[in-house]
């Protein structure tokens, strides 16, 4: 299982483990959405993954709600999203 961590109050590591992920994703036919949990997104599709920074990981939205999916800021992911592992 990947994770990546993030430094509190690094940018720039922040930044390079966003490059990470998208890196690991495309080994998964995955895309890294721009914006994170806590920053707030827009998921357009099943192919997308949202990177939360409170645990490390990626998610990718499973739920019944139609695409695009938006993502409100500071907000968690919830029985609707899986982990990418």
């Amino acid at each position: 299982m990947a994770k990546v961590t993030r430094p509190a109050g690094s940018t720039s590591d922040y930044i390079s483990n966003k490059a990470i992920w998208s890196l690991l994703l495309q080994t998964k036919s995955l895309t890294l959405a721009s914006g994170s949990f806590s920053e707030g997104s827009s998921v357009a599709s099943a192919t997308v993954a949202l990177l939360n920074t409170q645990d490390g990981y990626c998610y990718k939205y499973t739920g019944a709600a139609p695409f695009p999916v938006v993502v409100d800021v500071g907000s968690l992911p919830d029985s609707n999203w899986t982990k990418v592992v």
